[in-house]
């Protein structure tokens, strides 16, 4: 597990610094195999990194592609993961009620003395958690939107080059 921690720290430094790609390649090789190593706080790690990679290639001035290699790699990597993370939650969860603020301890109030839109405005209400797999999911159709984009786009240029070619 140390040697995954590892990987995940280096590959999450690399995309912090620009080099996206190999960074994520590092990740998905940190959480290899994924039935071990995979846990709420490591996709969160990975998670950042395949975000990255999304904003990287959606904020380009063009289209840039995710090679088809790396977009295989991204396949199998988010299949492994939903399947594997079913049973695990994508955020840590806190207590389910809240605790009093030491400010208001410290300032002498008391729960009694707040009005009745006070209590209600501070309760924590449930959230649906999501699961890594439904992330996984979520980001695998990010990436295959992506790669059907970038395939519009490719023949838009060629018969661009078609058209200015025969001109």
């Amino acid at each position: 597990m140390h040697l995954c921690i590892v990987n995940l720290v280096i590959g999450t430094l690399y995309c912090s610094k620009g080099n996206i790609e190999f960074g994520v390649r590092l990740v998905m090789r940190a959480l290899d195999p994924v039935t071990e190593t995979l846990g709420t706080d490591t996709w969160l790690y990975a998670k950042r990194c395949l975000i990255g990679l999304i904003e990287k290639v959606i904020t380009s001035a063009n289209i840039q592609p995710v090679g088809d290699e790396l977009f295989n790699e991204l396949m199998i990597f988010l299949e492994a993961v939903a399947a594997v993370g079913k049973t695990i939650t994508s955020a840590v969860l806190g207590p389910s009620t809240p605790e009093k603020s030491r400010t208001s301890s410290k300032l002498g109030v008391n729960d009694e003395n707040q009005p009745d839109n006070f209590q209600n405005s501070i309760s924590v209400k449930p959230k649906e958690v999501q699961t890594v797999s439904q992330e996984a999911s979520i980001l695998r159709k990010i990436f295959i939107k992506i790669n059907e984009q970038r395939s519009k786009g490719s023949k838009r240029r060629d018969n661009i080059d078609r058209l200015s070619a025969s001109k």
